[in-house]
C-alpha cells in the first residue's frame, strides 16, 4: 500500500489549470525534516484534482499550514546543467486545513466565483455546535 501522510507549509500560492476539462491544483508544500540541531526542509510537489480542488483553492495561500494524504511518487528528471535529479510527489486524495483559530490559517478565502451565496451574518455557521439539538439519540 502506497500511503503517504504530510504536514507542511505552502511554498507558493496554489496554481489552477484545466486539462480536457478537469480542474489540476498544483502547489508545494516544504515539510520539516531532521532534528533540531540539524533542520532540514523537504519540498514535496502536490497535485489536486477535479471539482475539490476547485472547491479548496480560494482557501490556499502561500506559508499556511496543510495536511496532506495520498499516494507518493519519486519523480526523476535533469536539471538545466544535465545533471540527474530526482523529485517526490503526491497526488493529493484528502486535504487537511487548519482550524480557524489557528495563527497560519488564511482568515478569509481570496475573491471566490461571483455565483456563490452567502447566508446573513446572524446566521449560525451549519455543522457546528451551534445547530445540534439538545435531544441526543443516545
Amino acid at each position: 500500500m502506497n500511503l503517504g501522510v504530510l504536514t507542511g507549509n505552502l511554498g507558493r500560492d496554489p496554481e489552477m489549470r484545466h486539462h480536457n476539462g478537469d480542474a489540476i491544483l498544483n502547489f508545494a508544500i516544504g515539510v520539516q525534516t531532521g532534528t533540531r540541531d540539524k533542520p532540514n526542509t523537504m519540498w514535496v510537489d502536490c497535485t489536486m484534482w477535479g471539482k475539490r480542488a476547485e472547491a479548496v483553492q480560494p482557501y490556499l495561500a502561500k506559508g499556511m499550514r496543510v495536511t496532506v494524504q495520498g499516494p507518493l511518487s519519486m519523480e526523476e528528471y535533469k536539471a538545466k546543467d544535465g545533471t540527474p535529479r530526482t523529485k517526490l510527489k503526491l497526488k493529493v486524495d484528502n486535504l487537511d486545513l487548519p482550524p480557524k483559530n489557528d495563527s497560519s490559517a488564511v482568515p478569509a478565502p481570496r475573491q471566490a466565483a461571483p455565483a456563490q451565496s452567502q447566508a446573513p451574518a446572524s446566521t449560525p455557521a451549519k455543522g457546528g455546535f451551534e445547530d445540534m439539538d439538545d435531544d441526543i439519540p443516545f
